[in-house]
């Protein structure tokens, strides 16, 4: 998977993708976009401040992200069982072939979206939202689950992201801009990205945005389908609020997969 920086002769191509989305939520009566915004003046702003990207898709750059990974056991996976949304769950539910499935829908659907933020939660229901309350106190098995329900239409579903969707996102913000202009490196920590004080509301801190994704290193860590070979066998990825934490946005802890105020989750979504 390949990103490039817009240029203004894909705003026709962008404005309708947007079409698209604006249309089905219409039809499903969510208020999102529905007010002109994003406009083609908006885009245009966002490819001059560099800041808009699209997505060629190539089967062997899908998983070339995992082979970056840092301690892992030997003989450990980058999925899950039972994380997939049900329609691409496969009839043999095992790590192995999950990640076959995973990898045959983002071929299949020309790619995954990934959620902008730390889930949230409102009303009950899980949500990809700015100044959210995170989604958190649950165990990675609770979240797994909760992470299908955020979307579950026709053509839109919903997963917990994985750990290989988790690095192929390393990859693609490293060296990147934050959102204070400094230069966002996934494998060194910065101080800046935490608040030390408490779990704050989501994609509320500028030092830990890059790319339009909010919250990589800091404030919490985030659950993914993922287990390895080892006791603490539940993985999370990038850090918490603690400045002391050291924490990176590439780091990959093990745990026991228990409910944390600490430890959330973010949703990928498969457009189908």
């Amino acid at each position: 998977m390949e990103f490039r920086k817009s240029v203004k002769s894909d705003i026709p191509e962008i404005m309708g993708i947007i079409k698209q989305a604006q249309d089905y939520f219409k039809e499903k009566n969510i208020d999102q976009w529905q007010n002109g915004y994003p406009n083609e003046e908006v885009i245009n702003n966002d490819i001059e401040n560099e800041e808009s990207y699209v997505r060629n898709l190539s089967y062997p750059c899908y998983y070339e992200g995992k082979h970056d990974s840092e301690n892992v056991p030997e003989g450990s996976t980058f999925t899950d069982v039972n994380y997939l949304p049900n329609i691409l769950q496969p009839s043999s539910d095992t790590a192995q072939t999950n990640e076959i499935a995973e990898k045959t829908a983002v071929i299949k659907y020309n790619g995954f979206y990934i959620g902008r933020y730390e889930t949230g939660i409102e009303d009950e229901k899980v949500v990809s939202r700015k100044s959210a309350k995170v989604c958190d106190y649950r165990t990675q098995e609770e979240l797994k689950q909760l992470a299908k329900t955020m979307y579950n239409e026709n053509n839109v579903k919903s997963a917990m992201c994985s750990g290989i969707q988790w690095d192929i996102l390393m990859k693609f913000v490293d060296g990147k801009n934050d959102g204070m202009g400094n230069k966002y490196n996934v494998r060194e920590g910065s101080t800046k990205r935490h608040r030390e004080t408490s779990v704050e509301k989501t994609g509320n801190n500028l030092n830990d945005k890059v790319r339009n994704l909010y919250d990589l290193e800091g404030n919490c860590y985030e659950y993914v389908a993922e287990k390895n070979n080892s006791t603490n066998s539940y993985i999370a990825r990038g850090g918490t609020f603690y400045t002391t934490a050291y924490s990176r946005a590439s780091e990959r802890p093990g745990g026991e997969g228990k409910g944390y105020q600490d430890t959330s989750f973010r949703a990928t979504l498969y457009i189908m």
